[in-house]
């Protein structure tokens, strides 16, 4: 079977989001999420185990997943061109001083670090927390295997100004109907916040990933769209950190550079609308 597409990242960029809109087009056929085989050792599963997620989609629908490890990995590149040449490629990237405090507060939300860490001792300990936004080496590596054509580049920011044109502009890309609106366009998923109790989370977290693994993405969707998880997630959040992104200015000249080839490589002056 061929995977039409493959969702790269980056990590906290909205791609929980674009899935969710993803899945529930008609047209579309995404089973599961993160399921993260080019990029880590279950790769070493082998192309059979990886579409065995996708069996159940029929032929005339475009299928694929996002994994927001795939942009970062050195070794993703190489692995997907050698399976799937001509699938398409979603990169979605955020200001990266942005980025790197949201995986912060993702960090604590998931356990992995505790809730008293500042975002100053975080990205000393985790440096991809800073190295993540670093996007042009990540870009350059996709290019060397895949033409422009079939890699789309969009911005986290472009969701808050207009969500409908961005998210038609990735039905459009993947050449399905774009005059589609999906019932979780105006619906915030997967933000980053601090839950009272890390657990609560986690398990939620760990049970939808089960249901898709077995087949039954179709009630994780129908659960996430009634509302439920987000009164269970608004009821466990508590106060997060005091601190922002603004208290990391040093951040700004370490980006500065990379962000200035960006703009030259996809042709749009971030640095203005990042204010780096």
């Amino acid at each position: 079977m061929v995977v039409d597409f493959i969702g790269l990242g980056a990590q906290k960029s909205g791609t929980s989001w674009v899935y969710a809109c993803l899945y529930e087009h008609p047209e579309v056929c995404a089973p599961v999420k993160e399921l993260h085989f080019f990029s880590r050792e279950r790769f070493s599963n082998g192309k059979d185990w990886y579409e065995s997620h996708f069996r159940r989609c029929a032929p005339e629908k475009r299928s694929g997943e996002f994994s927001t490890s795939y942009l970062y990995s050195p070794e993703a590149p190489a692995r997907i061109k050698e399976y799937y040449p001509n699938a398409k490629l979603i990169a979605i990237l955020r200001n990266p001083i942005t980025r790197a405090y949201s995986q912060y507060r993702n960090a604590i939300k998931a356990g992995e670090v505790s809730k008293g860490t500042s975002f100053e001792t975080y990205r000393e300990q985790e440096p991809s927390c800073i190295e993540q936004g670093r996007y042009v080496e990540q870009l350059e590596r996709y290019y060397r295997y895949f033409s422009k054509e079939q890699i789309l580049v969009c911005l986290y920011e472009d969701i808050d100004a207009d969500k409908l044109a961005f998210i038609q502009s990735i039905y459009r890309f993947l050449d399905v109907d774009a005059t589609f609106v999906p019932t979780m366009l105006y619906t915030r998923v997967n933000t980053a916040r601090t839950p009272r109790v890390v657990w609560v989370d986690r398990l939620m977290h760990r049970t939808a990933e089960f249901l898709r693994r077995i087949g039954l993405d179709a009630l994780v969707f129908f659960v996430k769209k009634s509302g439920v998880t987000d009164t269970i997630r608004n009821i466990n959040t508590g106060a997060g950190p005091k601190e922002g992104p603004s208290a990391s200015q040093d951040l700004k000249g370490y980006f500065r550079d990379d962000v200035i080839r960006l703009s030259a490589l996809i042709g749009r002056d971030l640095s203005k609308e990042w204010n780096i």
